[in-house]
């Protein structure tokens, strides 16, 4: 769980309650259902390549459902997918539409979590869970933290600001380790896939370093910014390992 490295202070005038930020942090934006999307993730799949098909076929066959490809405006990653419950058809992969041209890679990228998943006995398929009391928790560290501009926020919009802090560093921590041994196999098993999977990459790597400019890390809770660098340098370093020089200088032209 997230914890302070600062000594920030919250004034007396400034003292809003981290269970009743929780609650308005619920409030989201519904996801599309896969009756109501059908359609469009129909449409999405003949436009696969050979390569990405099989690879989605292996994720459908060895989980016994099919997958849908969905876009989500509201994204907060470039993609994610989730894996049907017992009574559902479906595993729905979502991604952001702003990150399109990119789709062949998120689809096999997130067809790998899939893989990973079902080649484990049952007993061993986890997935992290984020309690209430965590969540409350981490909020209230992380007001303590708050940087003086941000104080002036409406209740409402200081809610969702915690809880993109929150959810994107649980995010990292529990996903990139994953993402990396994804990348890994993605890079030794597609090779077909690795042009465009270096240029997904070089694009990732640029994201990642506008977090460094100052006026990010003024508006941003020490904790938060210290543990968001310290992920993506360690994602930058596995990066520059796991590709060849030739790609690795791809990478930095891009």
């Amino acid at each position: 769980m997230l914890r302070p490295t600062g000594d920030s202070r919250s004034t007396s005038k400034f003292n809003p309650s981290p269970s009743r930020l929780f609650q308005q942090s619920l409030t989201k934006e519904r996801e599309p259902t896969p009756s109501s999307t059908l359609a469009r993730s129909q449409e999405i799949a003949p436009r696969l390549g050979p390569e990405h098909r099989d690879i989605l076929w292996r994720a459908e066959r060895v989980s016994g459902k099919r997958v849908r490809i969905l876009p989500y405006s509201s994204l907060e990653a470039w993609g994610t997918i989730r894996i049907a419950r017992n009574r559902e058809k479906y595993h729905i992969l979502r991604y952001n539409p702003r990150y399109e041209r990119h789709l062949d890679y998120l689809v096999i990228h997130e067809c790998g979590h899939l893989l990973r998943i079902w080649c484990v006995p049952p007993e061993e398929r986890q997935v992290p869970l984020v309690t209430r009391k965590e969540r409350t928790t981490a909020y209230r560290l992380l007001l303590k933290e708050l940087p003086g501009p941000l104080r002036a926020l409406p209740e409402r919009a200081l809610a969702n600001l915690l809880r993109m802090w929150h959810d994107g560093i649980v995010r990292q921590v529990t996903s990139f380790p994953t993402d990396m041994r994804i990348e890994r196999w993605m890079f030794e098993e597609c090779p077909g896939m690795r042009g465009a999977q270096v240029t997904a990459l070089a694009e990732q790597l640029r994201e990642n370093e506008m977090v460094l400019h100052p006026k990010v890390q003024a508006l941003t809770a020490r904790t938060v910014y210290q543990a968001n660098v310290a992920i993506n340098c360690a994602f930058a370093q596995f990066l520059a390992l796991l590709l060849s020089a030739r790609t690795r200088s791809q990478v930095q032209k891009a």
